[in-house]
């Protein structure tokens, strides 16, 4: 899990220390509960868990990378509101 993090960081997908394994980790357990409730039947299980670690760790690229963007847009239209209040 650290190497993908780590890869996700690389690529920009990901600010440094933004993720942790952790993170990942109690989200894959919560969300495979979940699914075996649901679905109790018979899976292999590495491969499943695998599958859904892949999966948890994109969901949380895309959701600290929105966040990032709404936070960079908010930023940048309070300085904008900033800057046109004072010239007024």
């Amino acid at each position: 899990m650290r190497h993908q993090i780590a890869a996700c960081e690389t690529a920009g997908e990901l600010m440094p220390r933004e993720l942790s394994p952790e993170d990942v980790i109690d989200e894959v357990v919560l969300r495979a509960y979940r699914e075996f409730v649901r679905e109790p039947e018979w899976r292999r299980t590495a491969t499943w868990l695998e599958r859904l670690t892949r999966e948890q760790l994109e969901t949380e690229c895309r959701r600290l990378e929105g966040e990032r963007e709404r936070s960079i847009q908010f930023t940048a239209w309070s300085k904008l509101v900033s800057i046109w209040t004072g010239l007024v």
